[in-house]
């Protein structure tokens, strides 16, 4: 039979039986050693919670990633969305805004992003400069026009 977690929520802070929500992200981290559906590692955060407190998504992630020679170090990632949520969980922030120009551009893998701040071409993926820079994870079906190849994101207009 199966086990009730007890603890104090991450919430409300009360004593009460928890539960779990997983929020994945597109981010292939030393930390988690969770893979998507094509056996691509992602990242992925739990917030601990009652019942009574859905988890809100959260702001900020910090996965463990690995540079390219090799050395370790704990990034600070603000405003991404998960591809994934498993669990109960609330958004509390407007994600985009109105009549504000955004770009969207495809990584080495063929995810598709989009970015508020228009993002720079890197070795495997696009990057960005501003750390207030919203990062929206798109189904990879839309803008199939959209190639890891062009050598600049394309601009749209939310209207």
């Amino acid at each position: 039979m199966g086990e009730i977690e007890f603890g104090k929520c991450e919430i409300c802070g009360k004593e009460a039986p928890l539960e779990r929500t997983y929020f994945y992200y597109p981010i292939h981290c030393e930390c988690c050693g969770s893979k998507d559906k094509n056996g691509q590692k992602q990242h992925f955060e739990i917030v601990v919670h009652c019942k009574d407190c859905p988890a809100p998504m959260p702001k900020e992630i910090h996965p463990l990633l690995k540079t390219m020679h090799g050395e370790e170090h704990r990034a600070n990632i603000t405003n991404i969305l998960p591809t994934k949520i498993r669990g109960q969980f609330i958004i509390n922030d407007k994600i985009i805004k109105e009549k504000q120009a955004m770009w969207i551009a495809r990584d080495e893998s063929g995810k598709l992003f989009m970015y508020s701040t228009k993002p720079v071409k890197c070795k495997y993926t696009w990057g960005f400069r501003d750390k207030n820079t919203t990062v929206v994870v798109l189904s990879d079906s839309l803008f199939p026009e959209v190639k890891w190849e062009d050598k600049e994101p394309r601009e749209l207009i939310l209207k």
